[in-house]
């Protein structure tokens, strides 16, 4: 090996740690996670296949991947990052092994996105980068093999975007899944005016390019919601029935303010309204008959 080879072999084992993804790209753990987020926000994938041992990976790490054009541009697709090399090791982070260069997962996830990717999008063997842009359902737009510059592949994304249509930025789609998250557990904890207020919230962005499937999932909580209202509606009407009449009104009362904004609580309004005209009228007429 001659004194060149060797320093540029000196020099591209000394990118190596610049491969790390900076912490504001996020990388999906898995090709079947990206799928599904995919298509949760109507937007591409943008697949990255490295290897350790690859100067153009670590260029393309070191430059690219921190390019804060690129980084910005990232939240509207889903990234994938793809490696089957381990010799970097692990870390402990929170108690779990994670990679030491992507410490957002698990060496065996990068290596498991490799496996599944490869076997789908290259035939033989790959010249590291492979770069793939796909649409929301995984099926290939493009691809590239050989490193390219942050303006280059932004170019390719913003065409796999236009492609997919309007999708659901990153923070956008985050912020709705949190909420989701919480009004799930407020149901579970029988907390309905919180859940109300959680899947509310993601109802707001129901105008939102590529917000149907997190709103549809809102909606769908809702409608849980107000089947537990209905259910105590019901009880409260049976109070009625049997002519108790504090007690009707008192759950009443109740079911207007926990379930607010729901058809549940607007038939207990109703219901209020019509126990208030009937004791009116029985004011009305006791007075008449004195």
């Amino acid at each position: 090996m001659n004194r060149l080879t060797l320093i540029a072999t000196a020099l591209a084992m000394a990118a190596l740690p610049a491969m790390a993804a900076p912490p504001e790209i996020r990388w999906a753990r898995s090709w079947d996670e990206a799928l599904k987020e995919a298509k949760d926000r109507n937007v591409p994938i943008h697949v990255a296949v490295h290897k350790d041992d690859s100067p153009d990976c670590a260029t393309m790490a070191g430059s690219v991947f921190t390019s804060k054009e690129f980084i910005v541009a990232s939240k509207n697709w889903v990234n994938v990052y793809c490696n089957r090399d381990t010799a970097n090791g692990v870390a402990k982070v929170e108690g779990k092994d994670v990679c030491k260069l992507f410490p957002a997962m698990g060496c065996a996830d990068h290596v498991a996105c490799e496996k599944a990717v490869s076997a789908q999008f290259f035939k033989g063997a790959i010249a590291a980068p492979g770069i793939v842009w796909c649409d929301a359902d995984g099926k290939e737009i493009g691809q590239f093999q050989g490193a390219m510059t942050a303006k280059a592949l932004l170019e390719k994304m913003a065409a796999a975007v236009k492609k997919v249509g309007p999708g659901l930025a990153l923070d956008d789609w985050l912020a709705a899944i949190g909420h989701l998250a919480d009004g799930d557990k407020a149901v579970t904890d029988n907390l309905f005016t919180a859940a109300i207020l959680a899947y509310s919230a993601v109802l707001k962005i129901s105008k939102v390019p590529g917000a149907k499937t997190v709103v549809a999932r809102a909606q769908a909580g809702l409608d849980r919601v107000n089947e537990q209202g209905m259910l105590q509606f019901q009880h409260a009407q049976e109070k009625v029935a049997a002519k108790d009449v504090k007690g009707a009104r008192e759950e009443l009362t109740k079911i207007s303010a926990t379930f607010k904004g729901l058809p549940a609580a607007k038939e207990a309004d109703k219901a209020l309204a019509k126990i208030e005209e009937d004791e009116k009228n029985k004011r009305m007429g006791d007075g008449n008959r004195r």
